[in-house]
């Protein structure tokens, strides 16, 4: 008889953005960060964007917000 084991996985139970509001003035930028809950999850991969690139951009990578012009973006 042989046995197959199943790896177990531990999935994400939350992300936290170390800040929740962002205000930038045109040309200026800010870096957010996210902590993956739990520490030991299996993918704790995040990547960034922005709802509207003509108010803020974001680099998916690095979490680097700059600010384009007045507006509103999430």
């Amino acid at each position: 008889m042989m046995a197959k084991v199943q790896p177990t996985v531990v999935p994400v139970t939350g992300v936290s953005v170390s800040k929740s509001k962002l205000e930038l003035k045109e040309g200026k930028a800010a870096t957010l960060t996210a902590t993956v809950k739990p520490s030991n999850a299996d993918n704790k991969g995040v990547y960034w964007v922005s709802s509207d690139t003509g108010v803020a951009t974001v680099d998916r990578d690095t979490g680097v917000v700059t600010g384009v012009k007045q507006g509103t973006a999430t």
